[in-house]
């Protein structure tokens, strides 16, 4: 099987990798780096970055990710700084921002960058959600206050009960219709 590293701290991204790209002989293996992440608003270019940086150091085929949060009543914020605000604010903080807001929306978007020596293929998806009432689950703010399923449940409880937190996510389809070519 030919492995190939994905650079994450998170063990529930290689589990959905290995699920979509295993049946193609492709084994994703997790790989924690560290190393300069650009502040900017444009995701794509951070994840060109960091895929560079990654493949520089570990001269393998590697992926890497960046995501992006986008909250319309509060006029696009947090966009690519979602890690940050993980840090800074609390769920409390959060809900408190959307206390008056009737639009509970979110939008995620996701840019996904594979890198070998051949050079780097970009892979842009986007996903539409809503901010939840209360907290459900453990893990960061944005996984327990956003949902992205049918379900209603939070990214975090999705995880806990083994399901996929995203309904109808594409990106790791078209990642696996690369891979078959």
């Amino acid at each position: 099987m030919t492995p190939v590293y994905y650079v994450t701290s998170n063990p529930e991204k290689i589990t959905v990798a290995n699920k979509y790209l295993n049946p193609l002989g492709v084994r994703v293996l997790q790989k924690n780096l560290h190393f300069d992440e650009l502040q900017s608003d444009d995701i794509e270019h951070i994840a060109q970055h960091k895929a560079e940086q990654a493949f520089k150091q570990l001269q393998h085929p590697v992926f890497v990710n960046d995501v992006a949060w986008y909250i319309p009543a509060l006029n696009g914020f947090p966009g690519p700084f979602m890690k940050q605000i993980n840090t800074w604010f609390s769920e409390k903080d959060i809900l408190n921002l959307m206390q008056d807001k009737p639009n509970r929306d979110v939008i995620y978007k996701e840019v996904f960058c594979f890198m070998d020596k051949k050079g780097i293929k970009t892979f842009t998806g986007q996903v539409n959600g809503q901010i939840l009432t209360r907290p459900q689950g453990k893990g960061t703010p944005s996984w327990t206050l956003f949902s992205f399923s049918s379900t209603g449940k939070s990214i975090a409880h999705c995880w806990e009960e083994h399901l996929d937190p995203v309904d109808d996510y594409t990106i790791w389809s078209e990642i696996a219709e690369f891979f078959k070519k």
